[in-house]
């Protein structure tokens, strides 16, 4: 008897649908020669110190720190009774399937119930990236050795425990030691990810608190010719005369170049025109669509994720949504078709759209190089209810659909006109764009539409002279950046190297262009609510700020937790372990000496 383990009983059962006919029973479903069964989540946690030693349950600075010689797993609350379960179903088997969610957390929930459970022969892997009933029968022609996921599921237990032990140690650290300093009696809650994303929102609140706005001035000439060619431009400041985003801060000197050039001979030392192309915007990966979504539906990012959740799972409407990739399968081509159908099966809306598709061609999209552990996120090829679906999942599901279509109707292309002019030494830029095709922006109601910020240039050419007969300047105020919402938020967890300092190595913020960031594509969303839960950061309408608590745990904790940098060299060590190049033991010894080092670096901290 084969027996595939799901990570949650909503995905058994959609398993065991696909499979056949089957019998219902107390947690589990038989068929003739299959049973499915499946977990709640993590049916194990780590244990906590005093389960290794009394004497850690009482928080103390000499006790640290804890570190257990022998990692002891136990099962959770109310799990105990689907354990005895999957245990009498393994006496059966001749066979076990993990059956898992595809990343390295649903690896890791699987084994560890086999191994702890005794389980000594081989196992298979089932990854079901589509729960579809034409992807899910697909996914078990396509099982394979459970062996060749053995480092992500090791990967998953070293950050398990490396965050157990960051977590567990620098709380009770700078919980006690902050108190005996100050008499502040407050709980710290220290992380490994949320504690540099809180740095994040302080440090850009603080940004914003602490501004001080400065005029700054353009300047608008106008060159006119004899024969009626007219056109605007506008002024670009020397670099010596400009601050880093080219604006001039002098009012005198800006004064002094209108009064210069108003009436002066002028002459086109450029001009280019070239025809532009903007390739349609890839499939979503999650971080993308909790951003379009946060800012189009007002929701919070864990909500969307929760949205997304449900469509794959409840709905079989999307595929796995809990991936980074952008990209789509080679192998997907095939799928065009059917995918499409499924799509205009939803609304009249989506069926006018894919009316006006052109599917001649492959789109860009469709790559097999670009894959990671998933594809990006569209529609899949069932036949969905969308009437039975909540307005949100609406609106989400249609969010998905458009953007795969929008993978059919071609680039948006546009002439782009530009002009340099030099007058009285200075240097004037003139754009203009005179629009040819629409294509997938006709889809996206988050573009203006072209027409109306087009500026058409006259037909000039270099050596060209006209003459300035009006120039005008114009007081602006800087701004700050903007407060981050949830999904800004979001997607700079995932492209952090642009948060780090100016003097961390290039060769360091390339890497992490590459990886993680902060956190996984899985966990942000999660970071984020134990932030606000915890009283750290809250929202103000759909900006995300940080509470005046938050503010003061990042201000009283040194930089070597909050750094960004750190987090994401963890993160980046912990992808090299799930592919295998770097020893999972190895790394838990760096981090236990790091640790180690740590308390004792900032065992004489003071106020």
């Amino acid at each position: 008897m084969r027996l595939f383990i799901a990570e949650k009983p909503s995905i058994g059962r959609t398993l065991a649908t696909a499979l056949g006919k089957g019998q219902n029973n107390d947690g589990y479903i038989k068929g003739d020669n299959w049973t499915v069964t499946w977990c709640f989540g993590h049916l194990f946690e780590l244990a906590n110190p005093d389960h290794y030693n009394d004497s850690w349950k009482k928080w103390s600075l000499d006790s640290l720190p804890i570190i257990p010689n022998e990692w002891q797993l136990l099962p959770k609350n109310n799990t105990k009774k689907q354990l005895r379960i999957i245990r009498g179903l393994l006496k059966q088997a001749s066979e076990v399937v993990n059956a898992g969610d595809s990343d390295r957390e649903g690896q890791l929930l699987v084994d560890e119930v086999i191994h702890h459970l005794g389980w000594k022969k081989q196992v298979a892997r089932i990854l079901l990236n589509d729960l579809s009933s034409t992807g899910v029968k697909h996914s078990i022609q396509s099982i394979t050795s459970n062996t060749a996921y053995h480092d992500l599921s090791q990967a998953a237990e070293v950050r398990r425990r490396c965050d157990w032990l960051l977590g567990i140690n620098l709380s009770r650290f700078y919980t006690l030691k902050l108190a005996k300093v100050s008499g502040n009696n407050q709980l710290i809650s220290i992380g490994r990810i949320q504690t540099p994303t809180l740095s994040l929102v302080v440090a850009r609140d603080r940004a914003i608190s602490n501004f001080k706005p400065v005029p700054y001035f353009n300047i608008i000439a106008q060159f006119d010719q004899e024969n009626g060619q007219s056109y605007s431009a506008k002024w670009l400041p020397p670099p010596s005369q400009a601050d880093h985003n080219g604006r001039c801060l002098d009012q005198l000197m800006a004064e002094s170049v209108v009064k210069n050039i108003t009436g002066a001979k002028s002459t086109v030392i450029d001009c280019t025109t070239d025809l532009k192309k903007k390739h349609p915007p890839l499939p979503f990966a999650l971080a993308d669509l909790q951003l379009a979504a946060s800012k189009s539906l007002g929701v919070g990012v864990k909500e969307v994720l929760d949205i997304a959740q449900s469509l794959y799972e409840k709905h079989k409407a999307i595929t796995y949504p809990r991936t980074d990739c952008q990209y789509l399968g080679n192998g997907q081509v095939k799928d065009i078709q059917s995918t499409l159908s499924a799509i205009s099966s939803a609304s009249q809306e989506l069926l006018e759209l894919i009316e006006n598709a052109d599917i001649s061609s492959t789109p860009r999209c469709f790559n097999d190089k670009k894959i990671t552990a998933h594809t990006g996120i569209i529609p899949t090829q069932e036949k969905i209810q969308f009437d039975a679906m909540s307005e949100k999942e609406k609106s989400l599901y249609l969010l998905v659909a458009k953007r795969y279509i929008m993978q059919f109707y071609g680039d948006y292309e546009y002439q782009a006109t530009k002009i340099v002019t030099a007058c009285e030494n200075e240097t004037f830029v003139a754009t203009g764009n005179i629009l040819l095709s629409s294509g997938w922006r006709t889809l996206d109601a988050s573009h203006q539409e072209p027409q109306k910020d087009t500026t058409m240039l006259p037909p000039v050419k270099k050596g060209q002279n006209f003459n300035c007969v009006k120039a005008s300047m114009k007081e602006h105020m800087t701004k700050p950046d903007s407060h981050f919402t949830e999904g800004t938020l979001i997607k700079a967890m995932e492209s952090i190297a642009k948060y780090l300092p100016d003097d961390v190595d290039i060769a360091m913020k390339t890497k992490l262009k590459e990886t993680d960031g902060l956190g996984t594509v899985a966990t942000r969303a999660g970071i984020i609510d134990s932030l606000k839960e915890r009283g750290y950061l809250k929202n103000d309408g759909k900006k995300l700020i940080s509470t005046p608590i938050g503010q003061n745990l990042i201000h009283s904790i040194p930089d070597d937790i909050k750094n960004p940098l750190l987090t994401a060299q963890w993160e980046q060590a912990l992808t090299l372990v799930s592919e295998g190049k770097i020893n999972p033991l190895d790394y838990m010894k760096t981090q236990q000496i790091w640790l180690i080092n740590h308390i004792e670096k900032y065992s004489s901290i003071s106020a």
